[in-house]
């Protein structure tokens, strides 16, 4: 659907576009308020428990690095590795990290 294209709407007449009503539907929105309502589109529990697996990524990259051998080791935060590093880790981090109990 091409909305720039002004035959599209050739149905509707200036009296429907200028009703008392759509005045009070519609309206402009500045960019902040389009940030603001993005923002707030994620849940806050949603936010809390990506901000936890981010952090437990990281305490594990850590501690694996520190703790084998291999040759292969976590040389990058989890937002920038490519797919197949991606694979590769979050394999082993799923199976490797167990719930922490306080």
């Amino acid at each position: 659907m091409d909305v720039g294209n002004p035959a599209l709407y050739s149905d509707i007449s200036d009296a429907e576009e200028n009703r008392p009503e759509n005045d009070k539907r519609f309206h402009i929105a500045n960019e902040e308020r389009i940030l603001n309502v993005a923002n707030n589109a994620v849940p806050k529990n949603t936010l809390r428990r990506n901000k936890w697996a981010l952090n437990t990524f990281q305490a594990w990259s850590i501690w694996r690095n520190n703790h084998h051998n291999d040759e292969r080791t976590i040389t990058k935060d989890l937002e920038h590795m490519d797919n197949s590093d991606l694979n590769f880790w979050l394999k082993h981090f799923v199976v490797e990290v167990k719930e922490k109990r306080t």
